[in-house]
C-alpha cells in the first residue's frame, strides 16, 4: 500500500484529504506543519507529499528549503496545496515542488493526481 504524508495546519482540510486518499486505498500519514512533516519524514518514505503552503511554526516554503538543505526524502515528489495565490505557487516550484494546486480543492481531481504519481490503488 502506497503511503502519502498530507501536511496541512487546517484541522478540517486535512482529514478531508486523508479521507479521500484512505478511501482511494492509500496509507495517510498527517503533519500539521513543516517541522512536524519533516519529523515524519525520518519515519516513513512516502511515494508523494502533499505541502500546504501557509501554516505556523514551519510554512510549505521553509519546509522545501530545509528539505532540499538537509536533503531528506529529496526523491519524494511534493504537491502543494494553498491558497497562496499564483506568485507563491510559482515560488514553492522554484523551490522543489512539483507540482502545485490551488485551493480550494477538488478531492477527485485530487486522488487522480495522486494516483498518476503512486499507481492506482485497489
Amino acid at each position: 500500500m502506497a503511503t502519502i504524508l498530507v501536511i496541512e495546519d487546517d484541522h478540517d482540510m486535512r482529514e478531508l484529504e486523508r479521507a479521500a486518499l484512505c478511501h482511494s486505498g492509500y496509507e495517510v500519514i498527517t503533519a500539521t506543519n513543516g517541522r512536524d512533516g519533516l519529523q515524519r519524514l525520518a519515519e516513513v518514505h512516502p511515494c508523494l507529499i502533499l505541502l500546504d503552503l501557509m501554516m505556523p511554526v514551519m510554512d510549505g516554503l521553509a519546509f522545501l528549503e530545509a528539505r532540499q538543505r538537509d536533503g531528506i526524502a529529496v526523491d519524494v515528489p511534493v504537491y502543494c496545496v494553498s491558497a497562496g495565490g499564483q506568485e507563491m505557487l510559482n515560488e514553492a516550484r522554484s523551490r522543489g515542488a512539483t507540482a502545485c494546486i490551488a485551493k480550494p480543492v477538488d478531492l477527485e481531481q485530487l486522488c487522480d493526481l495522486v494516483a498518476q504519481v503512486c499507481g492506482g490503488q485497489s
